[in-house]
């Protein structure tokens, strides 16, 4: 498959389909599906999951929400892994760079889902 970059497309495509899949019921928007499924495809569902319910217990938060509530209780490791970037600092810029900044130039392809 490493020699095969359809294939890792391919892997990429519907990897991310099942997560929008999976976190759909439990988002407020789709945007907020959007934001779960690219935090799981690079942290895991797992870990997300456990987010989600940490922010849960909370009463100032709502855990179908990404921006403002789950993203704020990250529990991956806050330890340097490249440069002075933590795991939990890579999952977290990862959703707002995709979804807030480089989005917009896919617009009239988004508004298809």
């Amino acid at each position: 498959m490493y020699s095969r970059p359809d294939l890792q497309m391919r892997a990429v495509v519907l990897k991310m389909r099942d997560n929008i899949k999976y976190y759909q019921p439990y988002s407020s928007t789709f945007d907020d599906a959007l934001a779960f499924a690219d935090a799981a495809y690079n942290g895991g569902i797992g870990g997300l999951d456990r987010e989600r319910r940490a922010c849960k217990i909370e009463s100032n938060c709502d855990h179908k929400r990404w921006f403002g509530h789950v993203e704020k209780y990250c529990m991956k490791s806050k330890v340097a892994l490249y440069g002075n970037r933590s795991a939990c600092d890579i999952n977290r810029h990862h959703v707002k760079d995709v979804l807030l900044i480089r989005a917009n130039k896919y617009k009239t392809a988004w508004a298809k889902l």
